[in-house]
């Protein structure tokens, strides 16, 4: 399974979909809240959160500075 396009929401929440029809939705808000890496804490700033792209079946952020798998996206999502 492959991520096809993602679409910004609101705040830190990125709606998905995926090679199997899927359409999906996850809120980053929790995760970048909790990161202990300051790269990654970088992100809860919204302009930069914003600029994502799907990248190889990867969303993806700052040419690879932080991605995430359509697998892990697919599980962390609601339905």
């Amino acid at each position: 399974m492959k991520l096809t396009s993602a679409t910004y929401l609101n705040d830190y929440s990125v709606e998905l979909f995926f090679s199997d029809g899927e359409t999906r939705t996850v809120d980053f808000r929790s995760f970048l809240s909790a990161a202990s890496n300051p790269m990654t804490k970088e992100f809860l700033d919204l302009s930069k959160f914003k600029n994502f792209e799907v990248t190889h079946g990867y969303l993806s952020w700052n040419n690879g500075e932080m991605d995430f798998s359509a697998d892990s996206l697919y599980s962390w999502s609601d339905q």
